[in-house]
């Protein structure tokens, strides 16, 4: 242990040009804290592998670190001082060590901190408005580490994995089985080697062990019930605490003992090839049998099986391994020898690694035959009756909850269609949302959506917008991470390249993955068809559309598709929002959500726009929103401003001007409106809402009478007044 008292003159000496500090300062082991200084369950922190001593001065933690050499040659324990910051102590540690670490959600009244009531990883997910890029984040640069726990003293600590670290860990999860089978492979191989590990809040275990070189990736479940976490990841580290309420602690502490090579059984298991489902079928033995009882005569009459067996046949390609000659062997037997029970081929393959002083663990064993399985020809299967019925009962149905990139507006995983004409704001408003997912801010109602404020990335397939002069200075305007914004440009055939259109599934999936989006935004629709689909037939809308919602549906991922509305021709005809986008109308019939832009008709000065929702059953209408496109000088990017919510519904957006309520109407409303001037011009409408008024043929009475407003620049709401009697700007 340090000399604490030592220790304690160290730090005298150290207030300043030599001379001792005004207040005498006392330095305390932790353990050594009464428990109404600082509680047991406290001092429980103390449990992540470093000793940790409290500086009161006048009854104050204060920030004061040192490392002491405690004589013993074995590796030096840090004493750090940092507050009452356990945490941050911790953190500061491990990044001594030479880990990096990340800071990380934790729990709180039962919740993690995200603040996501269902969140599928609570206390357990990057602190996403510290580390935007997750675990590429982490560092060991203490400057860092200082300033996010102080942004978020109680965050839990992430250790990163791989080569970074130099570790990897193996996590043990005891609900899926991992804590039996670790110690059924323990039995079969021997006992792993003492090594620094962790009990984790759920009754399971981290193992850490040293990166055994070269490439190494996670691997989840490669025994049911065991994780490696190795390149790309992190593990939760002491005294970070679990979502149960309990703290990670360390059962063997790093200073202890420094962290062990993992046994070749076990790399061995890591790194075979997975299959399909990760873990063999159920149906699969649990034991190995006996051998046939012809095995020895199989052995001297099959020429190809003994060559595999005592590896003597060379194999095709490069791979000449035992784990190969074992898969040569299982094909043999699947192939040939079809009246072998499962058991007995297992106990052949574990026969064959004995024969050559090697050992295998029966999980490797059923991997390797059931390999063997899936790849043997099956029987074809038999026709179906022509016209056979594909159904599915209702109470196989699993019911979901509706998730929601804007609530009431813009749902995850199906298609909205953003309408208006040219000119209105639509690209404005998918940008404004693309900046609002990058950098997890809330929607522009004030919101949050079921992203929870995690920052996410964007996918945005553009015709008409030039990305270096509109597109980017419009996101870098809007405060955009420009890092988590993909614009999909082409799709690469062969040795060739050609434009996207939404026919190019696999190239759509691959840019969603590519930046882990959570938008997808086309713009416009009619630009992005395949060459041989007409926008106006419904069918092949739907055969477009259809496998396109079913990928952002499988990925969780909100499909945005801005679409021009058509032009009235002719005398003006009362028409429903919904029928106004181009195309056939199958494709709002598609779309789960309808949204539209479109002048406010109660703005005189014709600057401020509305978005209103057209179509949703999903959820309760929303209110609409007024916005206006704003720029800070005449050569900067207009971008969105939001102003409240509207009273207009969609068919009231797109009503056509010269559409009366009945005849006589815009002359009834000429002789209403001069009696009610000098007001705001809400409360103007609202009145003559009361006595059947349209706000469209008020607008008009106004135009013709000549009616002057101004807009007040403080509370930004407009009043009218009698010609002649506005005031003076």
């Amino acid at each position: 242990m340090p000399d604490y008292r030592e220790m304690q003159r160290q730090m005298s000496r150290a207030g300043g040009g030599g001379e001792p500090p005004k207040h005498k300062a006392k330095v305390i082991p932790f353990h050594a804290i009464p428990d109404d200084d600082n509680s047991s369950a406290e001092r429980e922190h103390l449990r992540f592998g470093v000793h940790v001593c409290a500086l009161k001065v006048c009854g104050r933690s204060s920030p004061v670190e040192r490392v002491d050499d405690d004589g013993s040659g074995r590796p030096r324990p840090t004493v750090v001082v940092v507050g009452d910051n356990l945490l941050l102590a911790a953190a500061l540690d491990y990044a001594r060590r030479g880990w990096p670490v990340l800071p990380v959600h934790s729990i709180r009244d039962d919740r993690c901190t995200c603040g996501n009531p269902d969140c599928d990883r609570p206390a357990k997910h990057p602190l996403g408005r510290l580390v935007p890029h997750g675990v590429k984040d982490a560092t060991t640069d203490e400057d860092t580490i200082r300033a996010w726990w102080a942004a978020a003293p109680w965050a839990n600590i992430g250790v990163a994995t791989g080569r970074a670290s130099g570790i990897v860990s193996l996590d043990v999860d005891p609900a899926r089985g991992g804590k039996n089978n670790l110690d059924a492979l323990e039995r079969e191989h021997g006992a792993l080697e003492e090594t620094p590990r962790v009990d984790t809040g759920s009754g399971g275990e981290h193992w850490y062990f040293a990166h055994p070189g070269g490439a190494l990736g996670s691997r989840k479940d490669f025994v049911p019930g065991l994780e490696l976490k190795a390149e790309g990841t992190y593990v939760v580290a002491p005294p970070s605490r679990h979502a149960s309420g309990r703290k990670y602690r360390w059962a063997i502490r790093p200073d202890e003992v420094s962290p062990a090579e993992m046994p070749d059984w076990l790399l061995e298991l890591v790194r075979a090839e997975k299959p399909d489902d990760g873990v063999p079928p159920d149906e699969m033995p649990d034991k190995v049998g006996e051998l046939p009882e012809d095995w020895n005569e199989r052995l001297l009459r099959d020429e190809h099986l003994l060559g595999y067996w005592t590896k003597k046949k060379p194999l095709n390609g490069d791979d000449q391994s035992m784990s190969a000659y074992a898969l040569a062997i299982a094909n043999r037997l699947v192939k040939e020898y079809p009246d072998d029970t499962d058991a007995q081929r297992l106990a052949i393959l574990r026969a064959f690694y004995q024969a050559h002083r090697r050992t295998a663990a029966l999980t490797k064993l059923r991997l390797t035959l059931k390999k063997a399985k899936d790849g043997a020809p099956k029987p074809a299967p038999m026709p179906a009756p022509a016209g056979s019925a594909i159904i599915r009962k209702l109470e196989d149905v699993k019911p979901a909850k509706m998730r929601w990139l804007d609530p009431g507006r813009i749902p995850l995983g199906t298609l909205t269609i953003l309408d208006g004409d040219p000119g209105v704001g639509k690209t404005s408003i998918a940008l404004d949302y693309a900046a609002r997912v990058s950098t997890g801010r809330e929607m522009p109602d004030g919101k949050q959506g079921d992203l929870y404020g995690r920052p996410a990335g964007v996918v945005i397939l553009s015709a008409e917008d030039d990305p270096a002069i509109t597109l980017r200075p419009k996101l870098e305007a809007m405060h955009a991470d420009p890092n988590r914004i993909a614009l999909l440009e082409g799709v690469r055939v062969g040795t060739h390249e050609r434009l996207p259109n939404l026919a190019d599934l696999a190239a759509i999936e691959d840019a969603i993955r590519r930046v882990d989006a959570r938008l997808v935004i086309v713009d416009p629709l009619m630009a992005y068809l395949p060459g041989t689909k007409n926008a106006y037939h419904d069918q092949d809308m739907r055969a477009v559309l259809t496998p396109l919602i079913k990928l952002v549906g499988r990925l969780g991922v909100a499909l945005l598709v801005v679409r021009h509305l058509t032009k009235q021709t002719g005398e003006p005809v009362k028409v429903s929002a919904l029928y106004r986008g181009g195309g056939s109308i199958g494709i709002a019939g598609a779309a789960r959500s309808v949204l539209l832009v479109a002048p406010d008709p109660s703005d005189p000065e014709n600057e401020r726009r509305v978005l209103a929702r057209v179509k949703g059953n999903l959820s309760k209408p929303p209110k609409g929103l007024l916005f206006r496109l704003v720029a800070s000088g005449d050569d900067d990017p207009a971008i969105v401003r939001w102003e409240g919510e509207a009273d207009e519904d969609a068919d009231d957006l797109v009503r056509p001007a010269g559409e009366d309520e009945g005849p006589g109407a815009l002359d009834e409303a000429k002789a209403w409106l001069p009696g009610e001037l000098q007001g705001e011009a809400n409360v103007i409408y609202r009145r003559a809402e009361a006595v059947g008024i349209s706000r469209r043929t008020l607008q008009r009475a106004k135009k013709a009478l000549n009616v002057p407003s101004r807009r007040d620049g403080a509370t930004g709401k407009w009043s009218w007044y009698p010609p002649g009697c506005e005031p003076e700007e």
